[in-house]
């Protein structure tokens, strides 16, 4: 077989492998199906990176409404209070909602996701490949309190995924650190910003 200049066999497998790993686990469809396998048939990801699990009912909703409502004169408060009864699936009915990030090695993606039972209100991935590397960022919020906010970011072929957003002290930073490390053992990933090494 003649190759093209420049190129050697090996260059041709690091290529294709490549590839294949871009292509896995990319099909929205198919990552949807293991998600709610995921949820309901128990099914365990590789690895979950955040995971926050919540049950409405229609009380809870209302009391977030009528809470609300005696909250919007503090600056606007209640209307949070007010969104979030209306932004976690039907009022009139019970409904789980799940906001999880997940890592799945065998399709070589990572997933971030929000379900409002079987429906999916947000779904998020990123191939993970030879060339993924990890970032921290951090950004001053407030006055000279010292407040601020850090993000944790996987990065391939210059797209960037949130991995663990808004982490504002040093215990979440550290707990945000470790989860992120173990992440990049996992994933093969030796690329990692030096403020978490």
């Amino acid at each position: 077989m003649k190759f093209p200049t420049g190129f050697t066999m090996d260059e041709f497998a690091d290529l294709e492998a490549e590839l294949n790993g871009l292509q896995r686990g990319t099909n929205p469809e198919s990552l949807k199906s293991l998600i709610v396998d995921i949820e309901y048939e128990g099914v365990e990801p590789t690895m979950f990176l955040e995971e926050f699990r919540e049950h409405w009912t229609p009380a809870k909703r209302f009391a977030f409404v009528f809470l609300g409502i005696l909250l919007i004169p503090l600056l606007g408060f209640g209307l949070l209070l007010i969104y979030f009864a209306f932004g976690h699936g039907n009022f009139f009915e019970e409904c789980d909602v799940a906001t999880c990030t997940v890592y799945l090695a065998d399709e070589g993606v990572v997933v971030s996701y929000r379900m409002l039972d079987t429906d999916f209100d947000k779904l998020e991935y990123l191939p993970i490949s030879a060339k993924s590397h990890i970032r921290y960022s951090q950004r001053d919020v407030g006055d000279n309190n010292g407040g601020w906010v850090g993000n944790f970011h996987v990065i391939t072929d210059g797209q960037e995924f949130e991995l663990i957003p808004s982490v504002n002290n040093n215990k979440s930073f550290q707990k945000g650190r470790q989860v992120v490390v173990q992440f990049a053992k996992m994933a093969n990933i030796s690329s990692l910003d030096r403020s978490l090494l």
